[in-house]
């Protein structure tokens, strides 16, 4: 049961870190995805890691290095198939009928 807990946990905590390298998100949105993207993250660092032992292609979990590298190749691949990043909220913004200013953005003139 504590295992599951652990791989949980570090799963969470290796995505959000990749989603701050990756995206500079301080405040990410979609926390599932984080945590998918460090689960798989671990999964892949743990493939590479054993093909470079020589070991073949045995699925394992890795530590906390392998899987924040993986977790960030994983999330900039998702990131460039959604076509997001840090431009990609704009883009959604737009389609949606709402529109976000930039701080600091335009001064509007008041109506007398």
């Amino acid at each position: 049961m504590w295992m599951i807990a652990v791989l949980l946990f570090v799963g969470l905590a290796s995505g959000w870190t990749a989603s701050l390298i990756v995206r500079g998100e301080k405040r990410p949105s979609d926390w599932g995805l984080l945590l998918g993207v460090g689960i798989g993250g671990s999964l892949l660092g743990g493939i590479v890691v054993n093909l470079v032992r020589g070991n073949g292609l045995k699925l394992q979990f890795t530590g906390v290095i392998g899987s924040i590298i993986g977790a960030c190749l994983l999330l900039a691949l998702v990131t460039a198939l959604r076509g997001g990043g840090k431009g990609g909220t704009k883009k959604k913004a737009a389609a949606g009928g709402e529109h976000h200013e930039p701080r600091g953005g335009r001064k509007r003139k008041k109506r007398r």
